[in-house]
């Protein structure tokens, strides 16, 4: 058993090695549908008895049903629009008793459907809300046995808590990268503005990039970072010329290196002018030894150079051929 405070949480609880995997597998996923179907699915089997659920999610078509645990995929057709996330706020609900009078104001032909996936036969039901915004809420039955507790809701409102706190964490990366990329947009665009001739070449080789990097069946970490270096591949040449520097790859890597955000895009910033056969800088890499994302943009750099209006371009029935 393993004492320690989770994520900056006032009380201390006990966590044993089978709670600890499930809240890595709650880090691991970056869709918040799949925490959601994970955690539907963790929490009722911790919960005794026969314990059933679904999520609810609500759309601008209205409540629709997304993961399902214990009942008939037929819920998903159904979708009822009323039920005992009714009147719900932040604090959660315990319920006791049976739930038919909850879903009654849904149509007949409704409640007749859900009479016989047996959903209005439960003993008790919690319901609590994933987000703060009320969009996803979980449902669970329980369909025999003894009727919920208290001691079961606590558990299960700690573990929605830990689930909110997850995806707020998430959701600032997500945007802090949103932001992050706009201002990597900016700036070489302020960069690029000193040279008519360079404008739009940095937003043409990302394009390219991550392009390859889509046939190359890339990650979409990988993906990411191969959009932070490829935007930012020429950053160094800020207030130098813009046509031919060679420091520009180190000058580039000394500016952002400190970046954490931008750790794993480094190489791709210092790497772009290697070449296959070892020609090329700031190091002389060659074959193997220079790293993929970098070798992609030095092909995305190319093909830019090749079929633009830069004085280097081909014509293009041959950059067509290549």
């Amino acid at each position: 058993m393993v004492l320690r405070k989770f994520l900056g949480g006032g009380s201390e609880q006990l966590l044993d090695s089978d709670t600890l995997a499930a809240i890595n597998n709650l880090l691991s996923l970056r869709s918040k549908n799949r925490r959601y179907a994970f955690l539907l699915d963790y929490v009722s089997s911790i919960l005794s008895d026969d314990v059933r659920g679904f999520i609810v999610i609500e759309t601008q078509e209205g409540l629709r049903v997304g993961a399902i645990l214990g009942y008939k995929d037929k819920l998903r057709e159904v979708s009822p629009q009323f039920g005992p996330w009714q009147g719900l706020d932040s604090n959660h609900k315990l319920i006791l008793g049976n739930p038919q009078k909850l879903y009654a104001d849904n149509s007949a032909s409704e409640i007749k459907e859900l009479t016989q996936m047996g959903l209005l036969k439960a003993n008790s039901s919690m319901v609590f809300a994933l987000d703060k915004g009320l969009k996803n809420i979980l449902v669970l039955h329980r369909q025999n046995g003894n009727a919920f507790n208290k001691k079961e809701f606590n558990l299960i409102k700690s573990w929605i808590e830990i689930l909110q706190k997850i995806t707020t964490i998430e959701d600032e990366k997500a945007e802090a990268l949103r932001d992050i990329r706009e201002i990597s947009r900016s700036l070489v665009t302020a960069i690029e503005s000193l040279d008519f001739v360079q404008l739009g070449h940095a937003e043409r080789v990302t394009n390219y990039a991550l392009a390859i990097g889509k046939e190359l069946k890339l990650g979409k970490k990988e993906r990411t970072d191969l959009y932070l270096a490829a935007m930012l591949h020429d950053i160094g040449k800020m207030g130098s010329n813009l046509k031919e520097d060679k420091d520009h790859p180190m000058r580039g890597v000394n500016m952002l290196e400190s970046s954490h955000v931008l750790k794993r895009a480094i190489d791709g910033i210092r790497s772009h002018h290697e070449n296959w056969d070892g020609s090329g800088y700031p190091q002389g890499l060659k074959e193997n030894q220079i790293p993929l994302i970098a070798r992609i943009i030095t092909v995305a750099n190319t093909f830019d150079l090749l079929s633009s209006e830069r004085g280097q371009a081909l014509p293009m029935r041959d950059v067509e051929k290549a």
